[in-house]
């Protein structure tokens, strides 16, 4: 009686505490949730021992496209159900865009970069720098990796392009315990929503608090020129983009570059097209619409107007080829043709539209009072 008395005792005991280690389970708590106030993209909610970094996919209303569980202490690494589980990064980091690098530098986290796409590509001196020495070393284009070269250097998170299907080649990276970050920063439209990414990025580097502040100065800075020139009456007319293979590609009126413009206090001559991503359209047809405007950002590598006229002897019918107010966001090249318009431009649109301010608004503004534009002559 009394063996099957303590055989009951223990059994209870075990259910209780069973259904008490459930319990605990299934009633984690969310602790806060990152405020985050522009970007669509992702976000980021913290537990008492993680945090859980949704990315939403802009392709599908933005349905959950990835998950990110990210442990404040060292765990074992486990990939389940579009879901990785790590703990927080330290160091050796791959980076293959310009904006991944902006971002980490923007962070001081460039020196922690031991992998990039390639050296052409980079504008970054202290990145440049480090692949002369050996210690940060080139591993291709998305499209051509050198998986082999990505395993050896061994780092602890690599940052890719997310398109709109996650890309299956990156399985036998994750195979191996590296894990694979999806960045869909270039499909946020709204500037300040696409420098907001810095806030994802940080979250992996337990580097939150440093990426608030950064982005707060950014969104003020940014905002105080946006609120002033949106009471400006007359707003000069824009136009952007050039002639590839025959066709020029301007971008849709609800684009990051229409909304830079417009927030800097411009008239987007194709405002009204509602789309997010280019129009395709003849030479005719922009002739007609935009003969007259007042500036012109052709996006193209050139020195000077001869050049341009070079290229296209068309281009001298626009009115900026004489007014010369002809831009490019190209001040900021180096030797090997890294952009840092594209590097850190996209951390800093501040910066940006400050430039825009300028050339928009100076009667007559310098190259010197310009960051990432130049005027051709």
């Amino acid at each position: 009686m009394k063996t099957y008395l303590k055989l009951l005792l223990i059994t209870l005991v075990l259910v209780y505490s069973c259904t008490n280690i459930n319990k605990d389970i299934n009633d984690i708590t969310k602790i806060e949730t990152a405020n985050i106030k522009y970007a669509k993209g992702f976000k980021i909610d913290y537990f008492d021992d993680y945090k859980l970094i949704t990315l939403f996919n802009p392709w599908d209303n933005y349905s959950v496209y990835y998950k990110y569980k990210i442990f404040y202490d060292d765990v074992k690494y486990k990939s389940q159900n579009l879901q990785l589980e790590f703990s927080v990064v330290k160091n050796r980091i791959v980076a293959l865009s310009g904006s991944q690098i902006g971002f980490l530098a923007k962070l001081n986290l460039a020196d922690s970069i031991n992998g990039i796409s390639k050296k052409q590509y980079i504008y970054n001196k202290s990145i440049i720098k480090n692949i002369e020495l050996g210690k940060t070393v080139e591993l291709g284009d998305e499209t051509s990796l050198d998986y082999e070269k990505i395993v050896e250097i061994k780092p602890k998170i690599v940052f890719v392009t997310g398109w709109n299907k996650i890309n299956s080649s990156f399985d036998k990276l994750v195979v191996t315990g590296i894990p694979i970050v999806y960045m869909l920063e270039w499909q946020e439209q709204n500037p300040l929503g696409r420098a907001e990414w810095i806030k994802f990025i940080a979250a992996f580097f337990n580097k939150e608090q440093e990426a608030d502040s950064l982005f707060s100065e950014v969104e003020k800075n940014y905002l105080k020129i946006k609120e002033y020139k949106n009471i400006t009456k007359k707003k000069p007319t824009v136009l952007h983009g050039s002639l590839i293979a025959g066709t020029w590609y301007v971008p849709g009126g609800d684009s990051y570059i229409a909304n830079l413009y417009a927030d800097a206090g411009a008239n987007y001559i194709w405002k009204n097209i509602k789309k997010t991503g280019s129009i395709a359209l003849k030479f005719e047809s922009v002739y007609t619409k935009a003969k007259n405007v007042d500036f012109w950002f052709p996006m193209i590598d050139i020195k000077n107007t001869s050049d341009l006229n070079n290229i296209e002897k068309r281009y001298k019918l626009f009115n900026p080829y004489y007014t010369h107010k002809i831009f490019l966001s190209n001040k900021r090249r180096n030797f090997l043709g890294g952009n840092d318009y594209w590097e850190s431009g996209v951390a800093n649109p501040d910066i940006i539209i400050k430039d825009l301010n300028n050339i928009f608004y100076k009667d007559s503004v310098k190259n010197e009072e310009l960051f990432f534009f130049s005027k051709i002559n």
